[in-house]
C-alpha cells in the first residue's frame, strides 16, 4: 500500500470532532422517541443507544466513532427513527460516494499549498504547480484538474509538494550555513542548476 493509500484510510479512520459526535447524540435521541411512540422502548437510553451504535459500526461511544464509520452509524439511526434529517442524509450521501474522503483530502493539499507558498511565489504559485503535477503526472484534462482529481491523486501530489519543498529548504539552509562559515557559496551549482517549479498557468479558485 502506497502513502497515499494509506493517507485516504487514515483520514477515515480519524476520531469524529465534538460536532459530530453531537449530530449522533441527536439522531439516537430521534430513534429512542420513535420507540416510545411505538411502544418499543423498555431500557435505559444509554444502553439503547451503545447497543445501537454496536449494531452500526461496532463500537459502543460515540467518541470512538471514526470518520469513515459516521455515514454508516447516521445512516442506521436514519432507518431506525423512520428518516434521519437531511443533513444527516447528504452525509450519509456524501460517505458513500468517496466524495467526503475526496473532500479531506482537497483540504489538505489546499493547507499544503499555503505551506510552500513561500518558496514558490506565493500562494498562487504553489497552487500553479499542484496544478501541472495533476495534469501531467496523472494525465487529467486541462482546465478541470482538481475537479477531476481522486483522493488518493490529491494526496499524491500533496507528499510530491511537501517533499520537494522540504528539499529546497534543505538546500537554502545548507547555502545559508556554508556561506555564514566562509564556504564557497558557488557549492550549490556544482551539481547542475537547480530544476525550477514547473507552472500551469492556471490556478484553483
Amino acid at each position: 500500500m502506497d502513502k497515499s493509500e494509506q493517507a485516504v484510510r487514515g483520514a477515515r479512520a480519524a476520531l469524529i470532532g465534538k460536532a459530530e459526535i453531537k449530530r449522533l447524540i441527536m439522531a439516537s435521541k430521534r430513534v429512542d422517541k420513535a420507540q416510545m411512540q411505538c411502544g418499543l422502548a423498555d431500557e435505559d437510553f444509554n444502553v439503547f443507544r451503545k447497543a445501537a451504535l454496536w449494531e452500526a459500526v461496532k463500537v459502543n461511544s460515540f467518541k470512538a466513532v471514526s470518520h469513515g464509520q459516521l455515514g454508516r452509524a447516521l445512516k442506521y439511526f436514519g432507518e431506525l427513527s423512520g428518516g434521519g434529517t437531511r443533513a444527516d442524509a447528504r452525509i450519509v450521501r456524501r460517505e458513500e460516494s468517496g466524495a467526503s474522503d475526496r473532500a479531506k483530502a482537497l483540504h489538505v493539499l489546499k493547507v499544503t499549498c499555503q505551506q510552500c507558498a513561500d518558496l514558490m511565489g506565493g500562494y498562487q504559485g504553489a497552487e500553479s504547480y499542484a496544478t501541472a503535477l495533476l495534469r501531467k503526472t496523472h494525465k487529467l484534462p486541462e482546465g478541470c484538474e482538481w475537479e477531476a482529481a481522486s483522493a488518493k491523486q490529491l494526496w499524491q501530489v500533496m507528499f510530491t509538494l511537501r517533499n520537494r519543498a522540504a528539499a529546497k529548504r534543505a538546500k537554502a539552509r545548507c547555502a545559508a550555513s556554508e556561506q555564514a562559515g566562509g564556504g564557497d557559496d558557488t557549492q550549490a551549482g556544482r551539481g547542475g542548476r537547480e530544476e525550477a517549479f514547473p507552472t500551469s498557468g492556471k490556478t484553483n479558485q
